[in-house]
């Protein structure tokens, strides 16, 4: 189970692992998250109420996608 959250100074992208949860990537826009997908390798899509993109990998640093960069839902 994946799921993404507003923390009030970030957003988190979370997983339920053996019963826990783990913080697989932030983003650090204090943003509401709207969208998110998570392929099966890992890699994150995370769109916002602002209507900006994330990508990312767990633990690693998500990178915005430029405006217009052909993405128009999160999904892999």
């Amino acid at each position: 189970l994946w799921f993404a959250g507003q923390t009030g100074e970030s957003m988190q992208v979370l997983s339920c692992k053996d019963g826990q949860p783990n913080v697989e990537l932030t983003v650090s826009v204090n943003d509401s998250p709207t969208a998110l997908s998570v392929s099966p390798e890992g890699e994150v899509l995370l769109t916002d109420s602002s209507g900006r993109v994330w990508v990312g990998s767990a633990g690693a640093t998500p990178k915005q996608l430029p405006v217009g960069g052909g993405v128009t839902s999160a999904t892999w």
